[in-house]
């Protein structure tokens, strides 16, 4: 991952690193729009090294596809948050 996606981003835990690798592969690393807010928070929280604030973050993007038969989608994002928690 850029450090321009996530500064610091060296600094996270190895899981925490896996988890937001996993994100950007899937959902790109576009900053952009209302369905990248919650990849804006998680940009300033990974210099303070904020784990649980990622985790949330993570969760909370889950809004753009909960309804819409995605289950599988959803189960990732629970699994990258997971992930991240694991680290705490």
């Amino acid at each position: 991952i850029n450090t321009n996606t996530f500064p610091c981003f060296n600094n996270l835990p190895v899981n925490v690193q896996s988890a937001l690798v996993s994100l950007v592969f899937n959902r790109g690393s576009s900053m952009n729009g209302d369905p990248r807010i919650e990849m804006r928070v998680i940009k300033e929280l990974v210099p303070q090294g904020d784990l649980q604030g990622i985790a949330d973050q993570i969760r909370k993007m889950k809004r753009l596809w909960e309804g819409q038969n995605m289950g599988g989608l959803l189960a990732r994002r629970d699994k990258e948050a997971a992930l991240v928690e694991s680290c705490i």
